[in-house]
């Protein structure tokens, strides 16, 4: 979880990083500029209006925005990007019409201010966005950027003998973000540094997280063997029916009451349980559930060096002596569960008895949450008969 949650931080921490710098170059890449609305007439050779048209354009940034109108001339092919002098008769007022290209916008604009034009349109030359002039030294008259099919429209139109009349104004302020390809390589640059840390630290990750699982698991086996080999060393009695009577204690996992043909284990403790229900709590987890006793150690069995790893195990539960153990199983014989169903037991009332060790046992069951057994009473009350027939046929 804490792997998770530093690769978490760090996801967020260069998300922002990133923001924040693409923020700052696109905010240096933005133009802020005003559109112009162009309204044009066209006559015919008669002086007739032909043609009403309305166009957008874009101000210069440094150009004055004011309602300007004028009659529109076209230069000559040599001179039609207007870098050189104009050399044109005109009727004024009048506006200019030039190609972009071949020298500064101020240079077009400076050469069209001398020429006493009223303002100058500036088509472009390619196929593209409709481009913002940047007229840093050339604020005397207007000056608009228009794009190249319109510009060529209006070149033809001239040609064939066409009178233009524009009015110019001012259109809505418009704010244009352009692309930094700096920031773009920036932002996919972090990207995959991004990526490439966080595949890092999960290889690093789940790699540490396989090696202490497999780790767990081969100690549980372990301390699962050394349970079995302690539990083969643990004494048990039957309790008769004459115990029965006098009996006062019960199982403090099961909270029942000692029957007669009941199988007994006696910790080293000297805590006593059902063997049916105390068993699958030893593999489990190794300690008296009263006092906390470590059977491992008390019975000097080898555990593995790190007893504390625990694994939660689901299925059934298996209690063998191993091999060595068959001589200590002779000599005190024990009836081995097995395919025992676990679930949860919860302990919610402590029994009463007479003797101070009865009363102790009594006020540590009450703390004990759950027990991983299932007591399976059929069996049990089979097991009882089977035994009871037994000892009948004995004594007889």
């Amino acid at each position: 979880m804490l792997s998770i949650k530093f690769l978490g931080e760090l996801w967020t921490l260069l998300a922002i990083h990133v923001v924040f710098v693409t923020c700052f170059y696109e905010e240096k890449e933005q133009t802020k500029y005003t559109m112009a609305k162009l309204n044009i007439t066209v006559l015919n050779e008669k002086g007739k209006r032909f043609i009403a048209l309305s166009e957008d354009g874009n101000f210069g940034v440094h150009s004055p925005m004011d309602h300007t109108v004028g009659w529109l001339y076209k230069l000559s092919n040599s001179n039609k990007h207007g870098c050189n002098f104009f050399n044109i008769k005109v009727i004024k007022p009048w506006i200019a019409l030039v190609r972009r290209g071949s020298c500064r916008f101020d240079d077009k604009i400076r050469n069209a201010e001398k020429h006493n034009a009223s303002a100058i349109i500036i088509y472009d030359n390619e196929d593209s966005e409709l481009p913002v002039m940047n007229n840093f030294d050339s604020r005397a008259i207007e000056s608009v950027s228009i794009k190249k099919n319109l510009g060529e429209s209006l070149v033809k139109m001239i040609e064939n003998n066409k009178t233009i009349f524009v009015e110019i104004s001012k259109g809505p302020y418009e704010t244009k973000w352009q692309v930094n390809p700096t920031s773009v390589l920036f932002v996919s640059v972090s990207f995959i540094v991004l990526m490439v840390i966080s595949l890092a630290w999960l290889v690093f990750y789940y790699v540490q997280r396989f090696r202490y699982v497999h780790a767990r698991d081969k100690t549980e086996k372990r301390l699962t063997s050394a349970a079995k080999k302690a539990i083969a060393k643990l004494s048990t009695r039957t309790v008769s029916k004459k115990d029965e009577e006098e009996e006062m204690d019960g199982c403090p996992v099961c909270l029942d009451s000692y029957k007669g043909g009941d199988t007994i284990r006696i910790l080293p403790c000297q805590h006593e349980f059902h063997k049916i229900c105390i068993d699958p709590w030893l593999v489990e987890h190794r300690t008296c559930p009263m006092c906390k006793l470590n059977i491992l150690r008390e019975l000097e069995v080898p555990s593995p060096p790190n007893p504390r790893i625990t694994v939660e195990t689901e299925g059934t539960t298996t209690i063998e002596p191993e091999p060595e153990d068959h001589q200590n199983a002779a000599d005190n014989p024990v009836v081995f569960i097995g395919d025992i169903e676990g679930t949860p037991l919860d302990i919610q009332q402590r029994r009463q008895s007479t003797d101070g060790e009865s009363s102790g046992s009594a006020d540590s069951a009450a703390r004990i949450l759950q027990v991983n057994a299932d007591v399976n009473w059929e069996r049990d009350e089979r097991d009882n008969s089977t035994s009871n027939l037994i000892g009948s046929s004995v004594n007889t």
